[in-house]
């Protein structure tokens, strides 16, 4: 196979989305198409929905306006669309109405299938009570729920009557649920009594009285666990059955023809530390990212059974939702974790539902790789293609999952991008061929590049990356906090969207690792420079797959943790403790 570890045959190379997309606009290679995408923003854009089939109330007259600076670019100027439109409704129109939309799969090991008619149905319940309730076009609700249908509808109900959903991760205290939501305000809370992981369900009252006495008394609990909850006489409490049926089967409200620039989802970002930011995103801003990437890198088709070991929280879960739903693809939810109630859970998923499009983490796959056990005997052989985000995506490890999950016959999208674009600024194609770790090149559409302190071009050694044009799907600012996100941002002026992430370009060699002490006296201190640079197993994250910086210093100084609750892989920070420890008695 040359000098790549996977190259692009058959179907992959002449009949997936993006060669039909090429072919129709006269682009021979995978370089050719990036590079006009990134070049020539207008054409690519436009081209790519109309490509993809996004639908519009009224199409936009003008592609963008960045007149105001690229912080405050505005899209799809005069469009009207939405959301649970291009997702739901069309699909129910064109008959689709009897295929699978959603697959729950219980941390149990049960599961059950929703069909488009039935999600239609449930949304448009949801929708008419909402209304009923008072929630009105440019309302927020928020939710404190796990992966699941009913978590799927009522943020599918929001964007259709044009309320704004706030999805903070379920999986956190209600101290932070509630300080991830007070500054929206939301009207409605919708919320889970419970939910079950790894064989225990962990009970969400104190979750429910925080919100009460804090947010708002309006709120829907879904009571999947006890029959009745302790709501202490909350002024306006629902139980999920009473909310959906109030008024019985009539009057259901039409979808909203919204502004493409109307908010749709709000998210949260906390980086590594300090407080999280509230990443607003717009109707047309997710229609036109999540899939372009769910379309042309994943190749997501109707008859695809999309899965993304992700949950409600991170910004992987509406990005799969919506972009599979889009294409009239079957989505699996599965609450529970890769490691319950054995390290084959995954694979016993994949076979059970026959899974097409497979999305995992690196971290999971150190977890897997390191248990040592065989693998190999399970049927994988309705994988097409394999996916992976959320944080540095060793060589080896890549080899593993390209083995152990695609037996070395399929084309892994390693993405990287951020909650605050619901997408990537990196990505491969499955037209392109890969070699262990990297992410191919410029997602399409993205003019990312990356530089050095001074802003200019860094090649061979690692730098700062950042986006030259505005995209359709960048967070119109953080609640509330425009100055801080010109400061997150934008900290070299208006013209360069600075991620935060580091990256390079080109094949990293042992010398490029050599020259990471020199490079980070430079940009840093030069007084900086390390001693030791380590190879560990992998670094502590959080859910929402965000490496906390500020742990693994303490537990390299030896420092004690208290908390480690939140912390998906703490086996690691035992890890860095160990290296820090066999450093100081060296000194």
């Amino acid at each position: 196979m040359g000098k790549y570890a996977w190259e692009p045959y058959g179907k992959y190379l002449y009949h997936s989305r993006v060669r039909k997309f090429m072919d129709a606009h006269g682009i021979k290679t995978a370089e050719e198409l990036i590079a006009r995408s990134v070049s020539d923003i207008n054409w690519f854009w436009s081209s790519a929905m109309d490509f993809l089939g996004v639908e519009w109330f009224r199409r936009f007259h003008t592609l963008y306006d960045d007149s105001k600076g690229m912080p405050w670019t505005k899209w799809f100027l005069g469009g009207k669309t939405n959301i649970t439109h291009n997702c739901l409704d069309r699909h129910v129109e064109r008959g689709w109405g009897g295929n699978t939309a959603l697959i729950f799969e219980r941390d149990n090991g049960t599961s059950y299938r929703v069909t488009y008619a039935t999600l239609h149905n449930l949304v448009k319940k949801l929708a008419r009570a909402m209304k009923l309730y008072g929630i009105k076009k440019g309302d927020r609700i928020a939710m404190c729920m796990p992966i699941s249908p009913e978590a799927v509808a009522v943020m599918l109900a929001a964007f259709k009557i044009g309320a704004v959903c706030m999805q903070p991760a379920s999986r956190i205290s209600a101290h932070e649920i509630v300080e991830s939501i007070l500054p929206g305000a939301p009207k409605l809370f919708f919320m889970n009594d419970g939910y079950e992981r790894a064989g225990k369900v962990i009970k969400l009252d104190e979750t429910f009285h925080e919100v009460r006495r804090r947010v708002c008394s309006d709120i829907v609990v879904f009571q999947r666990f006890w029959k009745s909850f302790e709501h202490e006489n909350a002024a306006r409490y629902a139980s999920w059955d009473s909310f959906v049926w109030q008024n019985g089967h009539h009057n259901f409200p039409q979808t909203e023809a919204l502004d493409a620039e109307h908010p749709a989802l709000i998210l949260y970002s906390s980086g590594t530390t300090g407080k999280s930011k509230i990443i607003i995103h717009t109707h047309g801003g997710i229609l036109a990212q999540v899939p372009k990437e769910i379309g042309l890198a994943f190749d997501c088709r109707e008859n695809d059974v999309f899965y993304w070991f992700t949950n409600i929280g991170w910004m992987m879960a509406p990005w799969e939702i919506i972009g599979a739903l889009f294409f009239g693809a079957t989505v699996v939810l599965y609450e529970g974790t890769h490691l319950y109630p054995s390290a084959h859970r995954m694979f016993e998923l994949i076979k059970k539902h026959k899974i097409t499009i497979f999305g995992f983490t690196p971290s999971a796959m150190i977890d897997l790789a390191g248990i040592g056990e065989d693998f190999s005997h399970h049927d994988l052989s309705s994988l097409r293609i394999l996916g992976s985000t959320g944080k540095v995506f060793h060589p080896k490890i890549w080899e593993w999952y390209s083995q152990t999950f695609g037996k070395g016959r399929l084309p892994i999208m390693n993405i990287s991008g951020g909650t605050e674009i619901i997408g990537c600024l990196v990505s491969p194609l499955p037209v392109m061929p890969q070699n262990p770790g990297t992410v191919g090149g410029p997602g399409l559409g993205m003019d990312v590049d990356v530089v050095d302190e001074n802003g200019s071009p860094a090649r061979g050694s690692p730098g700062y990356l950042v986006c030259k044009k505005p995209a359709p799907s960048m967070t119109r600012g953080f609640l509330g906090e425009n100055e801080r996100y010109l400061e997150t941002y934008f900290p070299w002026g208006h013209n360069l969207w600075v991620h935060g992430d580091i990256a390079e370009i080109g094949e990293l060699t042992s010398e490029a690792i050599a020259a990471m002490r020199q490079w980070v006296g430079k940009t840093y201190d030069p007084l900086a420079r390390p001693d030791e640079i380590h190879v560990v197993s992998g670094l502590p994250i959080n859910l929402a797959a965000k490496v906390l910086l500020r742990l693994v210093r303490m537990a390299y100084a030896g420092e004690m943790i208290a908390d480690v609750s939140k912390i998906i892989n703490p086996q690691f920070l035992e890890e860095i403790r160990a290296l820090g420890e066999r450093m100081r008695q060296k000194s």
